[in-house]
Formats: C-alpha cells, structure tokens, sequence
C-alpha cells in the first residue's frame, strides 16, 4: 500500500471516529435532555407560557422578536377596532355624534398592514375606544373572537403608537399570535439540557401533535378557564372548555402517554374570576348545581378533567395566571418533583 493511501486509509479512519464520537455525544444529550411537550386547544395559554420561559431563561426576546412583536401589536389594534364597529353596526347599535363618521370610516378601512400607525388613526380609535357602544360591544367580546387582553392595548394606544416603541415584556406576554407549526426552546437548567416543544392549539394543527410524541418526559396541558362561555372558532355550536376536555382525554389515554405523567395547567384564573361576575357558570354548563363560586367550580372542573384519565400515573394540576411569571417557578417545583 502506497504513502497517498495510507494517509487517505488514516484520514477515512478519523473522520469515521470523530462521526462516532458525535453520535455517541448526541446520544447521551438526548438521554440527558428532559423533553416537555406543551399541548391544549387554541387560546389556551401555551405560547404566553413559552414567552415566559424565554424571558426567564433565554434572556429575554431578540430585536427580530421586538420587531414582529410590534407589528402584530399594531395591526392588531386596528384590526380589533375594526371587528368593534362591525358588530356594534350589525346590533343596529347607534354611536355618539362625534362617533358617527369615525364608526363610517373605520368599518371601509384597509386591512392593517403596516408597521406604523397614523395620528388620525390614532385619534379615531381613541375616539371610538372612549364611545360607550364600544364599550358595550366590548363587554360581548367572547362573541366576536376579541382576545381579553384587547383593552390593554387600547388603552396604552398613544405609547404603542410612538415612532420610537419597542414592545415590552409585559406587552409581548399579553399579545396574541395563534400558534401555527412547532416551537422548540432549548436551554439549560442545573446542568440538564431542557426541550419544550409548543404545537399549535386549533384543530387544524392538531394533527401535527403526533409527530413530536416520541421521548416526552412530561406532558403540559393547559386549559383556559374562562373559555366556559364561549364557543369554538371552526364550529360555534362547541363549547370551548368542552373541547378542551375532549382533547385532554383522548390525547391522556393515547398510547404514548398512558405512562407519562403530566401537570394540567387550569389557566387564566384571573378572567375566569371576572367572566363569572357576569356570566353565571351553571348557565353553560347545567349539570353543574354549586353556587356561582370561583373555588367550587374550579375544583367541580378539576374533578372533571382528571377523571378523564384511564390509567394510574402522576398528575399535577396548578391554577394559574400564564402572564404572571411566577408560574414558572410553581410549574418547575412541580416538574422536578415528579421527575426526580
């Protein structure tokens, strides 16, 4: 055998060495690595919640966040507003003189597109915003698919409309982009390497669920509490809290987590508490007979959900507030104990 393929024999043989090196690094990473995967219907919560696990792991967001963020923000302002008038015009719902031309002209304005918005946009929703059939529409928001967190953007419309606005953490956690494709967030906690995989909540990204079953180590699954009076995006007959509950039992008792434990993430205590002031529990969901009390009925749903699962194996349940950052140490306090 000649010098050249000596040294071509040599070079095969490190290269073949390192690849093995990393195979067998990649392997004990994955070992190592504690995967969770995030899953529950639309609106649920689940991207505010990975919004806080970047915040209190990753740092915070990057300018290319700031950036989308921003957009989303603004476009959604006038998108909202727009869905406002509509429906307080289609109610036959008069507004107050200075109102009438602005109601007018945002029900023929563009769809929002831009990166900026103009002052007398600004004036005319501010003008709109303070008109008390708005604010009566508002109150209805459930029906016309208005996310609650509407009136802090509202109301904070002079800063977000400044040439100079960065969004900031507590604008980012309350802003609402649905969840289409997968997440993936890496970091590291106590040495370990952490996975949490984020999959879109509508029916139409569901089937994409499957896919990222292999080597959970925890499932989360969220519910949003204050979803009990309202109905589904893709069929208004469905109530959302009950589709909530189908998901949880059929994806609990699949094949791939029959032996997994899990936390149920009973979300957005802080809504659920307010809607009940005004929307009786019992008048959604009769065969509940308690009194209209936030614990009780919080615990009736527990009972409810939890039933649902067919097999023996840990499983947390935690009432929280997804834009409260302490949730994120109550749900770690729970995933280590249940992991360790």
């Amino acid at each position: 055998m000649g010098n050249k393929q000596k040294k071509r024999l040599q070079r095969k043989r490190k290269r073949n060495r390192q690849i093995e090196k990393n195979l067998k690094k990649e392997e004990k990473e994955l070992n190592e690595q504690i995967k969770i995967l995030v899953l529950g219907t639309g609106d649920s919560g689940k991207s505010t919640l990975i919004k806080q696990l970047q915040i209190v792991y990753r740092n915070g967001f990057h300018e290319r966040d700031l950036k989308r963020y921003k957009t989303a923000i603004r476009c959604n302002l006038v998108l909202h507003m727009k869905v406002l008038v509509a429906a307080s015009l289609e109610s036959n719902l008069e507004f107050g003189s200075d109102n009438e031309d602005y109601a007018e002209e945002m029900s023929e304005f563009p769809p929002p597109s831009t990166e900026s918005i103009e002052p007398e946009t600004v004036k005319m929703i501010k003008s709109l915003w303070s008109d008390s059939t708005i604010q009566e529409i508002f109150e209805k928001r459930h029906e016309f698919g208005i996310p609650d967190t509407a009136n802090f953007f509202f109301n904070s419309i002079d800063r977000i409309a400044d040439e100079n606005y960065d969004p900031t953490e507590e604008d980012i956690l309350n802003c609402r982009i649905p969840t289409t494709g997968v997440t993936h967030l890496t970091f590291e906690k106590k040495n370990n390497p952490w996975l949490v995989v984020d999959v879109g909540g509508q029916r139409s990204e569901r089937r994409k669920w499957m896919d990222q079953f292999d080597d959970v180590t925890i499932l989360i699954y969220v519910v949003s509490l204050s979803e009990y009076n309202q109905n589904l995006y893709e069929e208004d007959n469905v109530n959302r809290l009950e589709e909530s509950l189908a998901v949880f039992q059929k994806t609990l008792n699949n094949n791939y987590f029959k032996k997994k434990n899990a936390i149920v993430l009973f979300n957005k205590v802080d809504l659920f508490k307010e809607k009940l002031k005004k929307y009786p529990f019992s008048k959604f969901f009769p065969k509940y007979k308690g009194k209209n009390d936030p614990d009780k009925i919080m615990e009736w749903i527990r009972k409810k959900f939890l039933k649902k699962v067919s097999s023996k194996r840990k499983i947390r349940h935690l009432y929280t507030i997804a834009t409260d950052t302490n949730v994120i140490k109550q749900l770690f306090t729970s995933i280590e104990e249940i992991i360790d």
